[in-house]
């Protein structure tokens, strides 16, 4: 295959910390310029944006807002138009392109070959959007030559006039070397990373439930790994009720794997996820964890006993989970070893060499 390819790889914003889509187009664009393919990166950043993960320096990533104008979509349909037109893109990977037609239609009347990277699972659409904007949405994926999925499970949620584009590639899932079988490096510590917000994360269901439960392990802690909008509640709750010896609220950093070292439980609260990273992680770095079964990206990576599902996060069921994951020695070292199994099949090289070939059927 011809490697010097111009791809370009588009996301509404690469300078919001600690964001998964972030993180794996950043990974995705490095590994595409390692193998010789010539990557421009194309977001809506302001000239002076900085990216919270690594930037190649031989990657061109064009920072398309303009701090001097108040711009429109038209405003914005035109830089998208001419930076690709100018740099002569061939083909564009697009992270949750289907909310922002600018960069579609610019890429579209540039000819290019659209591959549509979806993030997440497609109930966000019901959740997030109204019919209207969902069927719009849609039929603008229609006009793409690709749709990259999560899950195979996601598949069926699309329209039949778009199940021949749908092709399968997850998130690679990385891994930190160490010694699993030293148990005395492992705290009594519940980790939850993410972005500390109320429509998907949720994070305030598990602090309110561990609030509920501290009592019954009173030498256990919470730690939250993330930034976000409900970081002042949390706060405002952990000091009303207590909590500040037992709940500590970290920033957003590159590497989490430290935390992941330390832990002894997982747990994820997101209503929805196409890939959760940060589970997937903590599955291989043989961490007990625990779900929300009402997210279908989550309940098919913790399914098949690999970890504690649980069917509402709004009742007293993550803090039942919890009790049982810590009273249960036994099953729930069986559903670590389970779900380590369960993640090696998205080993970074496989996951690139997927997203390599789609790229070569276009040429």
């Amino acid at each position: 295959m011809k490697k010097n390819i111009k791809v370009g790889l588009y996301f509404q914003s690469l300078s919001r910390k600690g964001g998964g889509a972030e993180k794996n187009i950043i990974w995705l664009s490095n590994e595409l310029q390692k193998n010789n393919f010539d990557v421009h990166l194309f977001s809506w950043d302001k000239k002076n944006s900085k990216s919270f993960y690594q930037i190649s320096k031989k990657i061109k990533w064009h920072k398309m807002y303009d701090n001097n104008l108040r711009m429109n979509k038209f405003q914005r349909f035109m830089i998208a138009f001419e930076t690709i037109r100018k740099y002569k893109i061939s083909i564009l990977i697009g992270f949750v392109m289907s909310g922002d037609g600018t960069i579609f239609f610019a890429s579209k009347l540039n000819l290019l070959k659209i591959i549509c990277a979806e993030r997440n699972e497609p109930s966000m659409y019901d959740i997030l959007y109204s019919p209207f904007r969902k069927k719009i949405n849609l039929l603008q994926m229609l006009l793409s030559d690709a749709i990259v999925v999560q899950q195979n499970i996601f598949k069926k949620s699309y329209p039949t006039n778009l199940q021949k584009k749908l092709v399968r590639i997850p998130n690679p899932v990385f891994e930190e070397k160490i010694i699993y079988s030293i148990k005395s490096n492992r705290k009594k510590i519940i980790l939850f990373v993410g972005r500390l917000e109320k429509r998907q994360k949720r994070p305030m269901l598990l602090l309110k439930e561990f609030n509920r439960i501290k009592y019954k392990i009173p030498d256990w802690s919470l730690y939250f790994v993330g930034d976000g909008e409900e970081r002042r509640i949390m706060d405002e709750y952990i000091f009303k009720n207590s909590l500040i010896s037992k709940v500590k609220i970290f920033d957003s950093r590159k590497n989490i794997f430290d935390f992941y070292k330390v832990a002894n439980i997982f747990v994820t609260t997101s209503l929805w996820e196409g890939f959760p990273n940060s589970l997937a992680e903590a599955m291989k770095n043989r961490l007990p964890c625990i779900g929300s079964a009402e997210s279908i990206g989550v309940k098919s990576l913790l399914s098949n006993n690999c970890g504690w599902l649980v069917n509402d996060c709004k009742g007293n069921k993550i803090g039942n989970a919890i009790l049982k994951c810590i009273n249960n020695e036994v099953e729930t070292s069986k559903k670590v070893i389970n779900a380590a199994n369960k993640v090696k099949k998205y080993d970074p090289t496989t996951i690139y060499k997927s997203w390599e070939k789609l790229i070569a059927s276009f040429h």
